[in-house]
């Protein structure tokens, strides 16, 4: 039975659905007004300005039917149920048909003076001349709509309706000052809905507690919109002051109501934050004016004003340069003036912010307001400092490479009475502007920090980089050993070196390899024969230290010439002055009168290879890529497969060749010189 009847409540309540959905869908309905109602006061007449949109069209003549909320004054009667076409329009178009009114059911109905299609914006306007009045309480209303096409009741947007006063006013003193004299000038707009009458109507001004009012007061004291009262005197009553118009005020319009000094309307004697209170004969509500002070002036003093408001830098010193202004002792005085000067100058009117110059300067000022009254004289000593010391590192230079572990850094430094010298962190005495600090170095790259810091904090600051190195290269000679003998004229030196070195021999520079390794050939063309030294110098870049060696060489130079002297007969001989012994001495053939010297003795003098065949009796010699060919008894010689005729055949003398000399001479290239007396034979051979 439970879910039977659950079923049937679910059914009913979708039909239920269906039938309001029907039923909207038969009615229709705008979308919600937005009113607009000028002015929106009670018991008014008013202009009404409503939009909304259409979701079904309107014909011509369409009616739209608005419900305006109770207590809406519809002036309208069985009589004469009409509100003219005159007040109401559509979309701007005025209405061609007199709308209908009535006062029962608080409805006008308003003809359309033209079709309005589906989903237009409608904007109904019905003038004050309607005279449809806004109901007189004040409060938070609505109206319904509704056309002949969607006939479904629509609510507005909510409006207000309230009552008419004055705005606001603001207040301005001549004076602000405790229990000093001022003029007032206060400026508000009269209410939106009532004129303002010259001799009829008045605004009435309450003071705050402690204002002081005269009993009596003269009316031309008092204007208002620049026009004196006429009246010859106004009565104040609890610092309440009400005024006559002495002109016309049309609803809303501006009003500034001024109090001259003459007056005689005195501040509150306690200082603070004030506010007044306005209405008019026809605006009664009280309305509360934007606060104005009242300023003590025993509290209240000049200020300076310092951008930045405070020293960036050390022991109240500035480093940048301070820009200054001031504030009047009363701020609100419009007429107070400030005076001021730096140090021992004259004072002048401030007008602009001015900068401080650097420096210690001392800035006297004072304010001399409206009533000529002078301030007594204030002083700020700011100091400015903006350049930073000087440093300057002069001994080593930087990135200096020594070889010592103990240093001394010179350097200057500014007024040392106001600065300090920071040596990686710490300080270090300085007693002269010229410093000198011995530092122990370790092996490497030694880092320093300087700082030097004056009074106001200004830094400036310079690194050193020095770099420590105590090795000393070692060398080491492959060639050439000690007393060698060196024939050539050069000598080819080689070695190496156990670190990076630059490489000297005997002063010349020698490139050395990446592997320390260095090889260097040493020329000895002006060497004299006998012993050499040879000095090799290493140093280190890293350190600058150096390292050397020496090598001694014999020089023996190899002879440019082959020069053999022999004589006839003789078996004593010479080669470049050493002498030997021949086998066989030269002679003079008798019968030819040739001289004839021993064939291998002046070949192997001349360095050729000289070979024998005993079968064939003949000599092969070798020398500088030449052969020579001769044969005993036969007068033909091959020289490089050349024939040659000899002017004597070679012969066997001792057991030794002999042969003609000028064959020597001829094949050798060598020069062959006679000396008759001595009977001396002097052969030269050029070596190659």
């Amino acid at each position: 039975m439970r879910n039977k009847f659950v079923s049937l409540v679910i059914i009913f309540s979708i039909l239920l659905s269906i039938i309001s959905m029907n039923i909207a869908s038969v009615k229709g309905t705008i979308s919600t007004p937005y009113v607009e109602i000028t002015p929106n006061v009670v018991n008014q007449n008013a202009d009404y300005k409503i939009v909304f949109t259409i979701n079904q069209s309107l014909p011509y003549l369409g009616k739209i039917t608005v419900v305006f909320p109770i207590g809406t004054g519809i002036p309208c009667s069985s009589c004469n149920p009409y509100i003219p076409a005159s007040s109401l329009s559509v979309n701007g178009v005025g209405c061609t048909q007199n709308g209908n009114g009535n006062t029962t059911s608080r409805t006008v109905d308003i003809y359309t003076p033209i079709s309005l299609a589906t989903g237009s914006q409608v904007t109904v306007f019905i003038s004050r001349t309607a005279r449809i009045t806004t109901p007189p309480a004040e409060g938070t209303y609505t109206l319904q709509v509704y056309t002949s096409s969607e006939t479904g009741l629509v609510t507005s947007q909510p409006f207000k309706i309230g009552k008419s006063q004055l705005s606001s006013p603001k207040v301005t003193l001549s004076n602000n000052i405790t229990s000093r004299n001022s003029a007032y000038s206060l400026t508000f707009n009269a209410g939106s809905v009532y004129d303002l009458y010259e001799g009829v109507d008045s605004i009435t001004v309450a003071f705050p507690k402690g204002t002081y009012a005269p009993p009596l007061i003269k009316g031309t004291s008092i204007i208002v919109n620049n026009v004196p009262v006429t009246k010859d005197s106004i009565i104040s009553e609890e610092n309440s002051i009400t005024v006559p118009l002495p002109l016309n005020v049309s609803a809303g319009a501006s009003i500034t109501l001024q109090f001259t000094l003459d007056a005689g309307i005195k501040n509150p004697s306690e200082s603070g934050i004030k506010t007044l209170f306005v209405s008019s004969s026809k605006d009664p509500t009280k309305v509360e004016s934007a606060p104005y002070e009242i300023i003590d002036i025993s509290n209240s003093a000049t200020k300076i004003l310092i951008n930045p408001p405070s020293p960036e830098g050390n022991n109240g010193w500035y480093t940048s340069f301070p820009i200054v202004a001031f504030i009047p002792r009363l701020p609100s005085d419009s007429g107070a003036v400030v005076y001021y000067k730096i140090d021992q100058g004259d004072f002048l009117a401030f007008s602009t912010p001015f900068t401080i110059p650097e420096g210690m300067h001392t800035i006297n000022y004072y304010t001399v307001n409206t009533n000529n009254e002078t301030e007594p004289v204030q002083s700020k000593e700011i100091k400015v400092d903006t350049t930073s010391p000087t440093l300057e590192i002069t001994e080593p230079q930087e990135n200096a490479k020594i070889a010592s572990k103990n240093c001394t850094i010179k350097g200057t430094i500014s007024d040392i009475s106001k600065t300090k010298l920071l040596v990686n962190g710490e300080e270090v005495n300085v007693s002269n502007p010229s410093f000198e600090i011995t530092e122990n170095l370790k092996e490497g790259l030694n880092t320093f920090s300087f700082i030097c810091i004056d009074e106001a904090g200004n830094q400036t600051s310079r690194n050193l980089n020095i770099t420590v190195s105590t090795k000393i290269p070692k060398i080491f000679i492959s060639s050439p050993k000690d007393l060698s003998e060196i024939r050539e004229n050069y000598v080819n030196i080689s070695g190496t070196v156990d670190i990076p070195s630059t490489l000297t021999v005997n002063g010349d520079p020698v490139p050395v390899n990446d592997d320390g390794s260095f090889v260097y050939t040493l020329l000895l063309d002006n060497v004299e024969k006998g012993f050499f030294l040879i000095k090799i110098v290493a140093t280190s870049p890293e350190s600058g230290l150096s390292a050397a060696r020496t090598v001694t060489v014999v020089y023996n130079p190899k002879p440019k010439e082959i020069l053999v002297k022999l004589t006839i007969g003789s078996i004593s001989a010479l080669i470049n002055e050493n002498f030997t012994t021949l086998d066989s001495p030269p002679y003079i053939d008798p019968k030819t009168s040739r001289t004839l010297v021993p064939l291998r003795f002046i070949a192997e003098a001349f360095g050729a290879e000289v070979k024998w065949e005993a079968e064939f009796k003949t000599v092969t010699i070798t020398l500088n890529n030449r052969e020579i060919k001769l044969q005993i008894g036969n007068n033909t010689a091959y020289v490089d497969n050349e024939q040659k005729t000899l002017e004597q055949p070679p012969v066997i003398q001792n057991g030794r060749t002999m042969v003609p000399i000028r064959f020597i001479a001829e094949v050798f290239g060598a020069t062959v010189n006679w000396d008759d007396t001595t009977k001396t034979i002097e052969i030269t051979y050029p070596l190659p």
